[in-house]
């Protein structure tokens, strides 16, 4: 009796590990699909000079969006900053040229590695020298020159767009709240400013504190620490 009692519960075991080994299985085969076929499907969408372009400019578009709201919620720098923060944010307040300074470097340096969308591919990005302008006024313009043109493996060629964006943000109304915040001897007095939302946080040791300036309409954030006094 006890010799079945044990021959069963070994085949139980058995029944149960390769159960587990055949969803292990199941479930390898089905991400490795997934994988490969959007890989597939990724490189398959760019079969022409045409969608390799609208992919180079897709990439610079999209790093245009991605920094600008970085710049705000890095407290006008693109680059990182070391600092002593508790928040992780600079406690130093940039001015507009500084910060049109920070997109505009930012931009030269690393616009060129939108090529890379086209790796895999049968095309490539033949690199120029090109321009970048950055105004923040009463609103926001940003423009990156055509980097360069599309190639492929046929000796033709398209040349890259222009890229532009532009926010109805006024970088100047939003430099005087800051200041005004950042310049502020005793203490901050909270207001709410047509257009923004403004949010103060303290650190625990009531030491610094975190202004956090909402824009609105376009979600745009801008944050800058302060050292207590």
């Amino acid at each position: 009796m006890k010799k079945s009692i044990a021959r069963k519960g070994q085949v139980t075991l058995f029944i149960i590990i390769g159960v587990v080994l055949l969803v292990l299985a199941i479930l390898f085969y089905s991400f490795s699909g997934s994988f490969s076929s959007n890989s597939t499907k990724s490189l398959a969408v760019i079969e022409s000079l045409e969608q390799a372009s609208d992919a180079v400019e897709s990439c610079l578009d999209d790093m245009v969006e991605e920094k600008f709201y970085f710049l705000g919620e890095n407290g006008g720098y693109v680059s990182e900053q070391r600092s002593d923060s508790s928040f992780g944010i600079s406690n130093d307040l940039p001015s507009n040229e500084d910060m049109e300074e920070e997109l505009i470097d930012y931009f030269l340096r690393y616009a060129g590695s939108c090529a890379e969308v086209l790796d895999g591919t049968s095309f490539s990005v033949s690199e120029k020298s090109f321009n970048v302008v950055v105004s923040l006024g009463e609103d926001v313009n940003i423009e990156i020159e055509s980097i360069g043109s599309v190639d492929s493996g046929e000796s033709n060629s398209m040349a890259l767009s222009s890229v532009s964006k532009q926010y109805d943000i006024d970088f100047e109304e939003l430099q005087k709240i800051v200041a005004e915040f950042y310049n502020e001897e005793h203490g901050v007095q909270v207001e709410e400013y047509e257009g923004y939302v403004s949010n103060v946080f303290f650190d625990e040791e009531y030491t610094e504190m975190l202004l956090e300036l909402y824009h609105v309409d376009t979600g745009f954030v801008f944050k800058i620490t302060k050292v207590l006094s």
